[in-house]
Protein backbone atom coordinates (compact mmCIF):
# COMPACT_ATOMS: atom_id res chain seq x y z
CA UNK A 1 0.00 0.00 0.00
CA UNK A 2 2.42 2.63 -1.21
CA UNK A 3 0.54 5.87 -1.82
CA UNK A 4 1.49 9.45 -2.53
CA UNK A 5 0.33 12.50 -0.64
CA UNK A 6 -2.52 13.27 -3.07
CA UNK A 7 -3.94 9.80 -2.53
CA UNK A 8 -3.42 10.13 1.22
CA UNK A 9 -5.58 13.25 1.34
CA UNK A 10 -8.29 12.15 -1.12
CA UNK A 11 -8.85 8.42 -0.61
CA UNK A 12 -12.20 8.60 1.16
CA UNK A 13 -12.63 4.88 1.81
CA UNK A 14 -9.16 4.52 3.28
CA UNK A 15 -9.62 7.74 5.22
CA UNK A 16 -12.83 6.35 6.71
CA UNK A 17 -10.96 3.28 7.93
CA UNK A 18 -8.33 5.38 9.69
CA UNK A 19 -11.01 7.64 11.16
CA UNK A 20 -12.60 4.52 12.64
CA UNK A 21 -9.22 3.40 14.02
CA UNK A 22 -8.68 6.88 15.48
CA UNK A 23 -12.04 6.78 17.24
CA UNK A 24 -11.32 3.33 18.64
CA UNK A 25 -8.03 4.57 20.08
CA UNK A 26 -9.66 7.74 21.44
CA UNK A 27 -12.21 5.59 23.26
CA UNK A 28 -9.56 3.57 25.10
CA UNK A 29 -9.16 3.95 28.85
CA UNK A 30 -6.66 5.29 29.59
CA UNK A 31 -6.61 7.22 26.33
CA UNK A 32 -3.26 6.75 24.55
CA UNK A 33 -1.52 10.00 23.58
CA UNK A 34 1.82 8.53 22.46
CA UNK A 35 1.24 5.78 19.88
CA UNK A 36 4.20 3.89 18.45
CA UNK A 37 3.52 2.34 15.02
CA UNK A 38 5.87 -0.53 14.26
CA UNK A 39 6.56 -3.50 12.05
CA UNK A 40 8.75 -6.51 12.65
CA UNK A 41 10.91 -6.63 9.53
CA UNK A 42 10.59 -3.16 8.01
CA UNK A 43 8.55 -4.17 4.94
CA UNK A 44 5.07 -4.04 6.42
CA UNK A 45 4.21 -0.46 5.47
CA UNK A 46 4.38 0.95 9.00
CA UNK A 47 5.38 4.41 7.75
CA UNK A 48 2.29 4.60 5.53
CA UNK A 49 0.04 3.49 8.39
CA UNK A 50 1.64 6.04 10.74
CA UNK A 51 1.11 8.84 8.20
CA UNK A 52 -2.55 7.93 7.65
CA UNK A 53 -3.20 7.66 11.37
CA UNK A 54 -1.53 11.01 12.09
CA UNK A 55 -3.63 12.67 9.38
CA UNK A 56 -6.78 11.13 10.89
CA UNK A 57 -5.92 12.45 14.35
CA UNK A 58 -5.05 15.88 12.93
CA UNK A 59 -8.39 16.05 11.13
CA UNK A 60 -10.11 15.31 14.42
CA UNK A 61 -8.18 18.05 16.21
CA UNK A 62 -8.51 20.78 13.58
CA UNK A 63 -11.77 22.26 14.92
CA UNK A 64 -10.64 22.31 18.55
CA UNK A 65 -7.19 23.77 18.00
CA UNK A 66 -5.24 20.73 19.18
CA UNK A 67 -1.98 19.65 17.56
CA UNK A 68 -0.75 16.24 16.44
CA UNK A 69 2.93 15.38 16.03
CA UNK A 70 4.13 12.75 13.57
CA UNK A 71 7.71 11.67 14.30
CA UNK A 72 9.72 9.81 11.71
CA UNK A 73 11.82 8.13 14.36
CA UNK A 74 14.19 6.00 12.31
CA UNK A 75 17.51 7.58 13.26
CA UNK A 76 19.38 5.08 11.09
CA UNK A 77 17.94 6.50 7.88
CA UNK A 78 18.60 9.85 6.26
CA UNK A 79 15.10 10.93 5.31
CA UNK A 80 13.78 14.35 4.41
CA UNK A 81 10.61 13.11 2.72
CA UNK A 82 8.82 9.83 3.28
CA UNK A 83 7.05 7.58 0.77
CA UNK A 84 3.81 9.53 1.23
CA UNK A 85 5.39 12.83 0.25
CA UNK A 86 5.30 14.33 3.75
CA UNK A 87 8.19 16.81 4.04
CA UNK A 88 10.32 15.96 7.08
CA UNK A 89 12.60 18.97 6.83
CA UNK A 90 14.70 21.00 9.25
CA UNK A 91 17.36 19.86 11.73
CA UNK A 92 15.32 16.92 12.95
CA UNK A 93 16.12 14.76 15.94
CA UNK A 94 19.84 14.59 15.22
CA UNK A 95 20.05 18.37 15.16
CA UNK A 96 18.02 18.78 18.33
CA UNK A 97 19.97 19.72 21.50
CA UNK A 98 17.67 17.54 23.68
CA UNK A 99 16.77 20.47 25.96
CA UNK A 100 14.95 23.10 23.88
CA UNK A 101 11.65 22.81 22.00
CA UNK A 102 11.38 20.07 19.42
CA UNK A 103 12.30 21.34 15.92
CA UNK A 104 9.00 20.22 14.41
CA UNK A 105 7.56 21.81 11.29
CA UNK A 106 3.82 22.51 10.69
CA UNK A 107 2.39 20.82 7.62
CA UNK A 108 0.94 23.42 5.27
CA UNK A 109 -1.86 21.16 4.00
CA UNK A 110 -3.08 20.36 7.52
CA UNK A 111 -2.25 23.03 10.16
CA UNK A 112 -3.05 20.72 13.08
CA UNK A 113 -0.30 18.30 11.96
CA UNK A 114 3.34 18.90 12.83
CA UNK A 115 6.21 16.84 11.43
CA UNK A 116 9.51 15.88 13.01
CA UNK A 117 12.08 13.86 11.09
CA UNK A 118 15.43 12.33 11.96
CA UNK A 119 17.55 14.98 10.26
CA UNK A 120 21.00 14.01 9.08
CA UNK A 121 23.33 12.29 11.55
CA UNK A 122 26.76 13.92 11.82
CA UNK A 123 29.67 11.96 10.41
CA UNK A 124 31.23 11.83 13.86
CA UNK A 125 28.70 10.69 16.45
CA UNK A 126 31.19 10.50 19.32
CA UNK A 127 29.69 12.07 22.42
CA UNK A 128 26.15 12.16 21.05
CA UNK A 129 23.29 10.47 22.89
CA UNK A 130 22.22 7.09 21.61
CA UNK A 131 19.18 6.72 19.36
CA UNK A 132 17.16 5.33 22.26
CA UNK A 133 18.11 8.17 24.62
CA UNK A 134 17.28 10.73 21.94
CA UNK A 135 13.84 9.25 21.29
CA UNK A 136 13.00 8.99 24.99
CA UNK A 137 14.04 12.61 25.51
CA UNK A 138 11.83 13.62 22.57
CA UNK A 139 8.88 11.78 24.14
CA UNK A 140 9.33 13.73 27.37
CA UNK A 141 9.63 17.01 25.47
CA UNK A 142 6.50 16.26 23.41
CA UNK A 143 4.61 15.91 26.71
CA UNK A 144 5.89 19.31 27.82
CA UNK A 145 4.71 20.87 24.55
CA UNK A 146 1.22 19.47 25.10
CA UNK A 147 0.56 17.75 21.79
CA UNK A 148 -2.84 16.10 21.82
CA UNK A 149 -1.34 13.02 20.15
CA UNK A 150 2.12 11.96 19.04
CA UNK A 151 2.47 9.21 16.43
CA UNK A 152 5.91 7.57 16.35
CA UNK A 153 7.08 5.78 13.20
CA UNK A 154 9.94 3.60 14.47
CA UNK A 155 12.36 1.32 12.61
CA UNK A 156 11.70 -2.41 12.41
CA UNK A 157 11.83 -3.88 15.91
CA UNK A 158 13.85 -6.92 14.81
CA UNK A 159 16.55 -4.60 13.45
CA UNK A 160 16.81 -1.82 16.05
CA UNK A 161 15.97 -2.06 19.75
CA UNK A 162 15.15 1.60 20.44
CA UNK A 163 11.60 1.09 19.18
CA UNK A 164 11.03 -1.42 21.97
CA UNK A 165 12.34 1.09 24.53
CA UNK A 166 9.98 3.72 23.14
CA UNK A 167 6.93 1.44 23.24
CA UNK A 168 7.69 0.56 26.87
CA UNK A 169 7.91 4.27 27.77
CA UNK A 170 4.89 5.35 25.72
CA UNK A 171 1.17 4.63 25.94
CA UNK A 172 1.51 1.61 23.67
CA UNK A 173 2.39 0.16 20.31
CA UNK A 174 0.29 -0.49 17.20
CA UNK A 175 1.63 -3.44 15.18
CA UNK A 176 1.48 -3.39 11.39
CA UNK A 177 1.19 -6.87 9.85
CA UNK A 178 1.72 -7.60 6.15
CA UNK A 179 0.63 -11.02 5.00
CA UNK A 180 3.56 -11.55 2.61
CA UNK A 181 6.24 -10.30 4.99
CA UNK A 182 5.30 -10.80 8.65
CA UNK A 183 6.13 -14.15 10.19
CA UNK A 184 4.15 -15.64 13.07
CA UNK A 185 7.37 -16.54 14.87
CA UNK A 186 8.56 -12.93 14.70
CA UNK A 187 5.28 -11.68 16.19
CA UNK A 188 5.40 -14.26 18.97
CA UNK A 189 8.97 -13.28 19.80
CA UNK A 190 8.18 -9.56 19.85
CA UNK A 191 5.07 -10.11 21.94
CA UNK A 192 7.22 -11.91 24.51
CA UNK A 193 9.77 -9.08 24.53
CA UNK A 194 7.05 -6.44 24.96
CA UNK A 195 5.35 -8.44 27.70
CA UNK A 196 8.62 -8.66 29.64
CA UNK A 197 8.95 -4.88 29.38
CA UNK A 198 5.34 -4.41 30.53
CA UNK A 199 4.70 -2.60 27.26
CA UNK A 200 1.11 -2.07 26.16
CA UNK A 201 -0.02 -3.41 22.78
CA UNK A 202 -2.87 -1.27 21.44
CA UNK A 203 -3.77 -3.53 18.52
CA UNK A 204 -2.74 -4.42 14.99
CA UNK A 205 -3.36 -3.20 11.45
CA UNK A 206 -3.50 -5.81 8.68
CA UNK A 207 -1.89 -4.09 5.72
CA UNK A 208 -1.96 -4.98 2.01
CA UNK A 209 -4.16 -8.01 2.63
CA UNK A 210 -5.84 -7.70 -0.78
CA UNK A 211 -3.15 -9.75 -2.48
CA UNK A 212 -4.79 -12.86 -1.01
CA UNK A 213 -8.27 -12.15 -2.37
CA UNK A 214 -9.49 -14.01 -5.46
CA UNK A 215 -9.10 -11.92 -8.59
CA UNK A 216 -12.87 -11.77 -9.07
CA UNK A 217 -13.27 -9.98 -5.73
CA UNK A 218 -10.37 -7.55 -6.07
CA UNK A 219 -12.26 -5.53 -8.67
CA UNK A 220 -15.29 -5.28 -6.38
CA UNK A 221 -13.17 -4.11 -3.44
CA UNK A 222 -11.17 -1.52 -5.42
Amino acid sequence: MSVNLKSLLSANTLGDEFTRLRRELEAREPRPRHIVVFGASGKEGASTVAAHLAMAFASGQAAGGGRVLLVQANLHKRAQRNDNGLPFEGPGLWGWDMSSALPSQPFSRQPALHLLGPGNPPSDRMGLASASDRLLAALTQADREDYAYTIWDVPALLQHAEGIDLIAASDGGLAVIEMDETRVGALEYLRGVLDRRNARLLGAVLNRCGRYWPRSTRRLAA
